[in-house]
C-alpha cells in the first residue's frame, strides 16, 4: 500500500486498526501527516490508542506502566486481540510496511507477529521499527499517561539525552558523548600540563639545592673507588701469599706420602718374617697335635689288649683242667697277649722317637720378630700423621684462596 510521497515522513503512522483491544471492538483510523489530537471524555479510549501503538510496535507492557501482562489488553469477555499498524517505509516511493500482532488469552498472553501479511518474529519486528527510527522507549517521542511522573523527574542531562535520541538517534547521542569525552580529555591534559610545569619548576629548584650535595657525593664515590681498588690489590697480595703456602703444603704432602711409602716398604720384610713364623708355629702345632693323637690312640689300644689278656688269662685259669683243646686255646691267648705287649712297646718307642715339640723355641723366634714389627708399625703411623698434617696445611690455603676469589667480584662491582 502507498501513501502520499510529500505528506508523511519516514516512520510515520499511516493507518491503525484495532480488533477487540481494550475498549475497542473493531476500529480503524488514519492519522494525518502532522499533529494529530485525540479528544474525548474520560474512559472513551484515548489512552487505548496510545497503548495499541506501543504494543503493536513491540513494546513491553512495562513501558506503558499500565499492565503487567498482554492478556490485560484484550477486550473483556474476548479470547484474543489484534493490532495492525501501517508505517511509511520510503518517502520517495510512498512504500509502507504493515505490522500485525495477535494476542491470545489462551496461550498465557503470548502473541504472534506478521509483517506485510507474512509470519515474522518479535526480533524482526523490532529491527524494522528501529530501522524506521521509531523509539517507543524514549519518553520524548512516546509519553504514556502513566509515565508523566517519571518524565518530570528527568534532570537537564537526562532531558538532553532523551531529546538527542529522539532527534538524531543513537548516532547523535554518540557524537555528543564524544564531544563531552574530548572536553574532559582536553581538561585533563591541561590540568596535567599545568601540574607537569609546576613539578618541573619544583624539580629545577631542588636540583639547584642539591648541586653541593652532588659534588660531595662525586668526591665520596671517587674515594670509595680508590678504597675498593686498594682492597682489591690487598686481596691479590693475600691471594699470592696463600698460593705460596698452598704450594709449600703440596710439597710437604708429597714428602709425607714418600715417607709413608718408604716406611711401608721397610715394614714389608718384618711383616713377611712374622707371617713365616706364624705359619711355622701353626705347622708345628698341627704336627704336635697329630703325634699326640697317635699316642692316645696307641695307649687306648694297649689298654684294651691288656684288659683282654687279663680276662683271657682268668678264663684259662678256670679251664686249666680242660684237656688238650684248652691248652691250645691258652697258647693262642698267650700269643695274642704277647702281640699286644709288642704293639704297646712299639707305640712307646715311637712316642719316644717323636719327642716333644719345642714350643719355647718357636715363642722365642716370634718374640725376636716383635721389635721389627713394632718399628714398622710406628713408622707407618708417623707417615699417616704426616700425610694428615700435609692435607690440613694444603686445605687451609685453599680455603683462604676460595674466600679471596669470592670477595673479588663483590669488590669489582663496588668499584664500578
Amino acid at each position: 500500500m502507498a501513501a502520499q510521497a510529500s505528506a508523511f515522513k519516514k516512520g510515520a503512522i499511516v493507518r491503525v486498526k484495532l480488533y477487540q483491544f481494550l475498549t475497542y471492538e473493531d476500529v480503524e483510523f488514519r492519522p494525518g501527516p502532522r499533529l494529530n489530537v485525540v479528544m474525548g471524555p474520560n474512559g472513551t479510549g484515548k489512552s487505548s490508542i496510545v497503548c495499541a501503538i506501543a504494543i503493536g510496535l513491540g513494546a513491553s507492557p512495562k513501558v506503558l506502566g499500565r499492565a503487567d501482562t498482554l492478556t490485560e489488553f484484550i477486550l473483556t469477555g474476548k479470547d484474543h486481540a489484534v493490532t495492525e499498524i501501517e508505517l511509511l517505509a520510503d518517502e520517495a516511493s510512498g512504500k509502507t510496511r504493515t505490522v500485525e500482532r495477535h494476542i491470545s488469552r489462551g496461550s498465557r498472553g503470548t502473541s504472534k507477529w506478521k509483517i506485510d501479511g507474512k509470519a515474522a518474529t518479535e526480533p524482526q519486528v523490532k529491527k524494522l521499527v528501529e530501522g524506521l527510527n521509531i523509539q517507543i522507549a524514549n519518553l520524548c517521542t512516546f509519553l504514556p499517561q502513566e509515565k508523566v511522573g517519571e518524565f518530570s523527574a528527568f534532570d537537564d542531562v537526562g532531558l538532553l539525552r532523551e531529546t538527542e535520541l529522539a532527534l538524531g538517534g543513537q548516532a547523535l547521542l554518540d557524537q555528543h558523548q564524544a564531544l563531552v569525552d574530548l572536553e574532559k580529555t582536553a581538561a585533563d591534559a591541561a590540568r596535567r600540563a599545568k601540574s607537569a610545569e609546576e613539578e618541573l619548576e619544583e624539580v629545577s629548584r631542588r636540583l639547584k639545592e642539591l648541586e653541593p650535595d652532588q659534588a660531595r657525593l662525586a668526591r665520596k664515590r671517587e674515594h670509595e673507588a680508590r678504597a675498593a681498588l686498594c682492597e682489591q690489590r690487598l686481596l691479590w697480595v693475600r691471594f699470592y701469599e696463600k698460593r705460596v703456602e698452598a704450594l709449600a703444603s703440596r710439597e710437604a704432602k708429597k714428602a709425607a706420602v714418600a715417607a709413608f711409602k718408604e716406611a711401608d716398604e721397610a715394614a714389608k720384610p718384618a711383616r713377611a718374617t712374622r707371617a713365616d713364623a706364624h705359619r711355622d708355629h701353626q705347622e708345628a702345632q698341627q704336627r704336635y697335635c697329630k703325634v699326640q693323637q697317635d699316642i692316645n690312640d696307641k695307649m687306648d689300644t694297649s689298654t684294651r689288649v691288656n684288659q683282654a689278656f687279663l680276662k683271657r688269662k682268668d678264663e684259662l685259669d678256670v679251664q686249666a683242667d680242660g684237656g688238650g683243646n684248652l691248652d691250645r686255646q691258652a697258647k693262642t691267648a698267650r700269643q695274642k697277649a704277647d702281640q699286644a705287649k709288642a704293639a704297646n712297646v712299639e707305640a712307646q718307642r715311637k712316642l719316644a722317637a717323636c719327642g716333644a715339640v719345642d714350643q719355647a723355641a718357636i715363642k722365642r723366634r716370634v718374640q725376636a720378630l716383635q721389635p721389627a714389627l713394632a718399628e714398622a708399625k710406628r713408622r707407618a703411623t708417623e707417615a699417616v700423621d704426616a700425610a694428615a698434617d700435609a692435607r690440613d696445611a694444603r686445605d687451609a690455603p685453599k680455603r683462604a684462596i676460595a674466600d679471596c676469589k669470592a670477595r673479588l667480584p663483590r669488590l669489582r662491582g663496588a668499584g664500578q
